[in-house]
C-alpha cells in the first residue's frame, strides 16, 4: 500500500469515527427534543387548566383585589404603611427573624408573624 493510501485510509478512518461520535450525539439530542416537548406540552396543558380556574373564580361580580385595598389604605386614608411596617417588624421580631429564620413568631400578644426566609409574608 502506498503513503498515500494508507494517510487517505486513516484520513478515512477518523472521519467514519467522527461521523459516528455525531450519530449518537443528533440521537440523543433527539430524544432530549422529545422530553421537552412532552414536558412543555404538559406544563402547557397545566396552564390552560390554572387559566380556566382562574376565569371560574373571577365569576361576575366585581371584586376589589388586595392591591387596591392597600392603595386606597394609603392613598385615600393617608394610612402611612412605614408605622404600619415597623409595628408588624419591631427590632425584636427583627432579631429572632435572623437568628432563627423561617417560622411564626408572636407578636403583639395574640397574633403571630408568619416569616418565610426574611420575610414576614403573613399575619395570622
Amino acid at each position: 500500500m502506498s503513503k498515500s493510501a494508507i494517510k487517505n485510509s486513516q484520513t478515512l478512518k477518523q472521519l467514519n469515527s467522527r461521523k459516528a461520535k455525531l450519530e449518537v450525539d443528533i440521537e440523543q439530542m433527539r430524544v432530549s427534543e422529545k422530553e421537552i416537548k412532552d414536558k412543555l406540552k404538559k406544563a402547557s396543558e397545566q396552564m390552560g387548566k390554572i387559566n380556566l380556574e382562574i376565569t371560574n373564580a373571577t365569576g361576575t361580580e366585581p371584586i376589589v383585589t388586595e392591591h387596591a385595598l392597600i392603595r386606597y389604605m394609603e392613598r385615600v386614608m393617608e394610612v402611612d404603611l412605614d408605622i404600619v411596617r415597623n409595628k408588624i417588624l419591631t427590632e425584636d421580631l427583627s432579631a429572632k427573624i435572623i437568628a432563627l429564620g423561617s417560622g411564626k413568631y408572636s407578636i403583639q400578644e395574640k397574633y403571630f408573624a408568619v416569616v418565610k426566609g426574611m420575610s414576614v409574608i403573613s399575619i395570622v
